[in-house]
């Protein structure tokens, strides 16, 4: 080959490996401006992008409203379910963000459980609405199929004014937030007083609404946690009036060595033992995931032989489903409480005792 063509060629070759170089580098170099603006978790802006983005289109147009959300009791989520299944309510709640804002709308997780939007325009009875409908949304986060939480969600906004900036509009949305906080945290001591001075009275259309399932299909329905308590207490009411009874199951999926399993298998076998108790209660029971790797049900009308015999079914259902044997999970269950009634009449003996 003529030496000439070969350098040419050569040059060539070379020129395009650096094409490829830049273009590499302008990749690399996006994403590390994505990653610098975004939150690694939910994909939303960061904090620091929120703030830079916001004050440059205030100055600009001088418009806007900025909602601030606030996820209340997020750390019994975690506490409860464990930073994994926090972190898919933290996504989710994104995801919500994103579908339900317009699409110009900036959208941030700023830290932990606080997310901030800023709305461009001024209209704040649309703003307003969609802060309602967002409350709505969020109440119910579907997880898995056996895994429903319950969000309670405090919401502000704050319409911009001349001169406003992120950092003052964030810092009024956030008073606000301070001051509906420190008003519940109020009613709800009085409630608890109240409720210590047995003057409680039964909210039936609240009682009614938590427990209403949609869609519903044979077998006892899963419901999160806090509404799970409201039913017992409902049901723990009645019990102390009629001859009826109740058995609370704990069930529990431990290893050999009584820990909790892995996380690779951990979920997985809870889904199967959570369809499992759905199709072995009936539908006036009810359950709900007590933690990681426990299921509480609730049973009504049976009698501690039955209760026994109920979850005998369920554990050996569960172990069937694995045609291999399941040597490194184990299944345990128990019962936390005894009947109402009978505790009841425990009492009752107890004081007519003491007074003779």
């Amino acid at each position: 080959m003529n030496p000439t063509v070969q350098e040419s060629d050569q040059k060539i070759r070379t020129v395009k490996r650096n094409v490829k170089s830049r273009e590499q580098l302008e990749e690399e170099n996006q994403a590390l401006q994505y990653d610098a603006e975004h939150d690694w978790l939910t994909g939303l802006y960061n904090r620091k992008a929120m703030e830079r983005l916001c004050n440059e289109w205030l100055l600009d147009k001088n418009t806007g409203i900025l909602i601030m959300m606030d996820l209340d009791y997020f750390k019994q989520v975690n506490d409860r379910y464990g930073h994994i299944t926090g972190d898919q309510v933290l996504q989710n709640v994104g995801y919500v963000l994103i579908k339900m804002l317009p699409p110009d709308s900036l959208i941030s997780r700023v830290g932990g459980d606080e997310f901030t939007v800023l709305l461009r325009g001024q209209d704040e009875k649309k703003a307003e609405q969609l802060c309602t409908q967002l409350r709505q949304r969020l109440r119910h986060i579907r997880l898995r199929e056996c895994l429903n939480l319950r969000l309670d969600v405090t919401i502000f906004q704050t319409a911009s004014m001349p001169g406003d900036t992120y950092q003052r509009m964030y810092d009024r949305a956030d008073q606000q937030i301070i001051q509906k906080k420190h008003v519940r945290n109020i009613r709800k001591m009085e409630l608890k007083r109240q409720e210590e001075n047995g003057g409680v009275t039964l909210d039936m259309k609240l009682i009614a609404s938590q427990m209403h399932e949609s869609h519903a299909r044979p077998g006892s329905f899963c419901q999160d946690y806090e509404t799970f308590k409201a039913i017992y207490r409902f049901a723990e009411r009645k019990m102390c009036r009629s001859q009826e009874s109740a058995f609370l199951l704990l069930f529990t999926l431990t290893d050999n060595k009584g820990d909790f399993p892995a996380l690779v298998r951990r979920d997985e076998e809870m889904d199967i033992l959570g369809v499992i108790i759905h199709d072995h209660l009936r539908m006036s029971d009810v359950f709900t995931q007590y933690s990681s790797c426990q299921y509480l049900v609730m049973v009504s009308d049976i009698t501690l032989d039955n209760a026994d015999k109920l979850a005998d079914r369920i554990t050996r259902t569960f172990y069937q489903k694995h045609t291999n044997g399941c040597p490194h999970i184990l299944l345990r269950y128990s019962y936390p409480l005894q009947p109402t009634r009978v505790e009841v009449h425990r009492r009752n003996e107890e004081n007519a005792a003491s007074r003779r």
